[in-house]
């Protein structure tokens, strides 16, 4: 009778084991959803009562000049904190144009080596140090290169009191909810990422600096001649130009980084170049607007005619209000 009853409460000890580790996978598959994209295609915008009125008139979104963002360290130049070492990122080139006798080299010379090499091959400091001289560029540059482009902030949340707050005037204002699934010139929206270490423009460059070695390595042709047009190229007028240029192409992610202090909003965002839109502005479909919920302290007087105008312009859309109850933000059909 022991024993059975000491296999029992093993079973159950087994039992509350593995509901418990269902229950943390549970909440395990919640966080991750709730990082990853968004899933229901719904995306909210919190606005004021003015601003509401002249979308429902014009049937278009304001996208924003990043440099007119209220955060100033927002798509804030995202410096560089590596260390460019070329000799490092070369080595594999050296071994390449040494082969045998870089072993001999190495063991002979040891640490010395680094130097000895830098000397006899310069062009391996001047790579780094016009790389640099490009960075330096495009950090002077940065607001330029930030204005060239426009910024539509979204949110996943059409509950967040505090967005509630900050963005639709104290409550006063409103939440539209969007579907853009049918509306191609909103396909590219992407999630924002927080609390970022802050080092993806120094990998960038190291992996770039890593592709230019491997092309190195790996050319049919002689290093000498490598180097030599590589040299060329360094020496082009407008060699930084052409760096800032291509650093400008591949810096859009940082659009997409915002520090933790704002992880609250749950952000999305679309960014296209300030050519690609109307002016700043970008016409939706009418069956892209889903949801009008009208904030809690709204003006009454003011509602029926919004919804009236709703109504008439948006049929599919429908119209809520929001209202505190039991301590509670809540949504009524209006």
């Amino acid at each position: 009778m022991a024993n059975k009853s000491k296999k029992s409460k093993n079973r159950k000890k087994n039992r509350n084991r593995n509901r418990n580790k269902s229950v943390k996978n549970q909440g395990a598959s919640k966080s991750q959803k709730a990082d990853s994209i968004n899933e229901s295609h719904n995306y909210y915008k919190y606005i004021s009562i003015e601003t509401l009125e002249k979308i429902i008139e014009n049937k278009s979104l304001k996208i924003t000049n990043p440099t007119e963002f209220n955060d100033p360290f927002d798509c804030n130049y995202p410096g560089y904190h590596g260390s460019l070492d070329a000799y490092a990122l070369l080595e594999p080139l050296i071994k390449k144009e040494l082969g045998n006798e870089y072993k001999f080299l190495k063991s002979k010379f040891g640490k010395s080596l680094k130097q000895m090499v830098l000397q006899e091959i310069p062009d391996l400091n001047n790579i780094s140090n016009v790389i640099i001289e490009g960075l330096d560029e495009l950090r002077n540059n940065w607001d330029e290169f930030m204005g060239e482009y426009r910024v539509l902030s979204l949110t996943a949340e059409k509950d967040n009191i505090l967005m509630w707050s900050h963005y639709a005037d104290y409550h006063q204002g409103a939440v539209l909810c969007f579907d853009f699934s049918n509306d191609p010139q909103f396909s590219n929206i992407k999630k924002v990422e927080y609390d970022k270490d802050g080092k993806q423009l120094s990998n960038f460059v190291d992996n770039m600096f890593k592709l230019f070695t491997n092309y190195l390595v790996n050319s049919s042709k002689p290093v000498d001649q490598v180097l030599s047009s590589v040299d060329s190229l360094i020496e082009h007028p407008k060699f930084s130009n052409i760096l800032s240029v291509f650093f400008d192409s591949k810096l859009m992610p940082f659009f997409f980084l915002k520090k933790k202090d704002w992880n609250y909003e749950n952000e999305f965002r679309l960014v296209l170049n300030k050519h690609k839109t109307n002016d700043g502005f970008l016409t939706f479909k009418n069956e892209s607007l889903k949801e009008v919920i009208l904030g809690a302290k709204c003006q009454y007087d003011m509602q029926n005619g919004i919804i009236e105008t709703i109504q008439k312009k948006f049929s599919d859309a429908q119209v809520y209000r929001a209202t505190k109850r039991n301590g509670e933000l809540v949504f009524d059909k209006a």
